[in-house]
């Protein structure tokens, strides 16, 4: 699981500060899914103590003016209202399920396949001194 960030996408907000705490906590959403074995959330959080701790109060007010994330008061903490597709907590979860199925079920060697590039196919070698020399 990886952070996508699309080129251009710092101009969908209104400073740098802002941009750099969102990829920041982004960051932070996805090592926590990424680090812990329980199912992935339905949408990224960041607890009011974090933001607290990398001193970003300020900023985290401006994401959520400029409605890129909510406040959560239930929660005490951040909720991403805007999201690159690829970082959707869904999307990571499909990727989750294709790579972990990907992994259970090899692909089956039929008679055609062969398990190395080296290794070249009866049919096709090259018979040397068959005496069809042209």
């Amino acid at each position: 699981m990886e952070l996508n960030i699309p080129l251009g996408e710092s101009g969908q907000f209104a400073s740098s500060a802002e941009y750099g705490l969102y990829i920041k906590a982004l960051d932070w959403c996805m090592s926590q899914a990424r680090n812990n074995r329980d199912e992935l959330p339905t949408e990224w959080f960041v607890p009011d103590s974090v933001i607290n701790a990398w001193n970003e109060r300020r900023s985290a007010k401006r994401l959520v003016a400029h409605g890129k994330w909510r406040h959560d008061d239930y929660r005490g903490g951040y909720v991403f209202v805007y999201l690159y597709r690829r970082n959707e907590p869904g999307r990571i979860r499909k990727e989750r399920i294709r790579d972990r199925n990907r992994h259970r079920n090899p692909p089956v060697l039929d008679s055609n396949s062969y398990r190395e590039l080296s290794e070249i196919p009866p049919e096709s070698r090259w018979e040397f001194g068959s005496g069809d020399a042209r």
